[in-house]
């Protein structure tokens, strides 16, 4: 089966009449240029995401329409007779509608169901005193920032991957004719993350986060970023003396700047430093195409650095140990215990980088 991703309407013509394909993925519902180029729309398409070639027939389909109610259904998900936040266009309201839901405001909802791309950081959870599950209808791979808002508030979400994933598979499968194979499906959600997902470590300063991830990415061919070297290159000093200089404040803007612009890195290892987690707004950069793991150490297996400044002393790293333990447990998505050898470490980490990403639903 050859299936073929249209972005553009130019793709269409460049395509021509002769075929070529099977299957046409357009990536961005397109309007009136794909209407026109096809020969017969199903009836009950609100938009053309999909054309499929017939011996020489063009056929569009509506796969969102087709694929969302059965992942709402493998989500667990019920929207009939609920109140629902829409966040999208008209398309959005009308999807969530054609599934039985009662369109609400915010301080009404449930449910908020998500049609945005990229544009989400606009909404604010505390608007939603009623939230219980967030549903993204936009395929999004990676994790939204409502996703990590989500599960800091112990909100269920339903993710854009394994939307992706059943899109893709509905889009085959209109051509083939086949049934679907759920297990498949969230196979191929895995898989679509796995491929770019980067691990982020957290954690105390001298709790390994270097060494491990150090090992980690020479085992496993992976690009290493250590992020306090990414700042310093920017600074064009040294952390401690940034601290001495121009203040901590001063470091903690550029660390946030750094942890945004690392949101596009892809199949790395980020080693971040130890005070990232004290704007959760680095976290939600960090996390938003990254599993973020906290490597935990006891105290006692700590010790002070002259190369950090917040901690060259044990009664600074017991008093620092004390107010960041809940934060990294808060915002982590996995613990790593780093008790042990180097060696067990950064194998429990390749077993982790090796399954699946906690924001495909939760």
């Amino acid at each position: 089966m050859r299936l073929v991703s249209v972005e553009h309407p130019g793709d269409l013509r460049d395509i021509g009449q002769g075929g070529g394909y099977d299957v046409l993925d357009i990536c961005h519902p397109l309007g009136k240029e794909v209407v026109e180029w096809v020969d017969e729309v199903e009836e009950c398409a609100m938009r053309i995401d999909c054309i499929v070639n017939r011996d020489g027939r063009r056929f569009g389909f509506d796969a969102l329409l087709r694929a969302l109610p059965a992942h709402l259904h493998a989500c667990g998900i019920d929207l009939q007779g609920t109140k629902v936040f829409v966040a999208g266009d008209a398309h959005a309201q009308a999807l969530t509608r054609r599934l039985g839901a009662i369109i609400a405001p915010g301080n009404e909802a449930k449910f908020l169901v998500n049609g945005l791309e990229g544009t989400e950081r606009f909404i604010d959870l505390d608007d939603f005193p009623r939230l219980e599950t967030i549903i993204d209808i936009a395929p999004h791979v990676k994790r939204t920032a409502l996703q990590f808002d989500a599960r800091l508030r112990g909100a269920r979400y339903c993710g854009g991957a394994w939307l992706a994933a059943r899109l893709l598979d509905e889009k085959k499968r209109l051509y083939t004719r086949e049934k679907p194979d759920e297990e498949k499906i969230f196979h191929l959600a895995q898989e679509l993350v796995r491929k770019k997902r980067n691990i982020v470590l957290i954690g105390m300063p001298t709790s390994g986060k270097t060494t491990i991830s150090s090992v980690f990415a020479r085992d496993m061919g992976w690009k290493l970023i250590e992020m306090d070297d990414e700042i310093e290159k920017t600074m064009g000093m040294t952390i401690t003396d940034c601290f001495a200089q121009k203040g901590e404040a001063f470091f903690r803007r550029l660390e946030t700047q750094v942890a945004k612009d690392l949101r596009n890195a892809s199949g790395c290892v980020i080693s971040t430093g130890g005070g990232v987690i004290k704007n959760s707004e680095n976290l939600r950069y960090l996390g938003e195409n990254g599993l973020v793991a906290w490597l935990d150490r006891r105290i006692d297996q700590l010790f002070p650095s002259d190369s950090r400044p917040l901690s060259q002393s044990i009664d600074a790293l017991r008093k620092m140990y004390a107010e960041r333990q809940p934060v990294y447990r808060w915002l982590c998505d996995v613990r790593l215990d780093n008790t042990g050898t180097i060696s067990d470490t950064v194998e429990s980490l390749k077993t982790i980088a090796a399954g699946g990403a906690p924001w495909i639903c939760g």
